[in-house]
């Protein structure tokens, strides 16, 4: 597992899981990127948006290997973080003509 992964999972321990990306984002080398995360095949549902590759990269590992796990959240929980999109919000997941945002959390996935 490389550097940023590691960093992204002690954040989310740190905070006790419900870690949104405005937490994230204060982890050094997160954002200031150019790449998007999506849902999974709705690429007009944007998760978080201003990554930098290794963060992207790093994100998509740890859920592809459902170490950690994103869960729908209120965009309040990021206005109180102190960032969010200025994007129309998704309301539920599906395919949208323009760009929306999807707020989410993320936990550690308890391995049984």
């Amino acid at each position: 597992m490389n550097t940023m992964a590691n960093r992204i999972l002690e954040t989310i321990a740190k905070t006790g899981g419900s870690t949104s990306f405005a937490e994230l984002s204060r982890i050094e080398g997160f954002k200031g990127g150019d790449c998007d995360l999506t849902a999974p095949g709705n690429p007009n549902v944007i998760l978080w948006a201003g990554l930098t590759e290794s963060a992207a990269d790093a994100m998509l590992e740890l859920l592809a290997s459902r170490q950690i796990r994103a869960r729908p959240a209120h965009m309040l929980v990021y206005l109180c973080d102190g960032e969010a999109l200025t994007l129309p919000i998704a309301k539920q997941l599906r395919k949208y003509k323009k760009p929306h945002w999807l707020p989410v959390t993320f936990s550690i996935e308890a391995r049984a």
